[in-house]
């Protein structure tokens, strides 16, 4: 799968641990959510280092994590646009 793909799944399991185990963090919140998500040494490898998890702040830590996934699907758009200006290069495929 590609990096954006994992990325999206990351996001999106996330979240749904995130309202799960909301009412239950006690400590360290990536310990509770990241096992709990799609992609776990993801989760902690993108969020290790986000301040909001040593503050507990779980506002701050959802923020963090919509706007990786902002950049993630930015960059996935830009590449998909690159790749549709390129010419076909399929014998196959007919031209538009």
């Amino acid at each position: 799968m590609t990096k954006s793909l994992y990325s999206s799944l990351f996001f999106l399991s996330f979240v749904v641990a995130l309202f799960g185990i909301l009412p239950n963090v006690k400590g360290n919140i990536l310990d509770d959510i990241c096992p709990e998500s799609f992609i776990p040494p993801l989760c902690f490898q993108m969020l290790r280092n986000d301040p909001s998890v040593s503050k507990g702040d779980i506002h701050g830590l959802l923020s963090t994590v919509l706007h990786l996934a902002q950049e993630n699907n930015t960059s996935t758009y830009n590449l998909v646009k690159s790749i549709l200006k390129q010419p076909i290069k399929d014998p196959n495929v007919k031209p538009k």
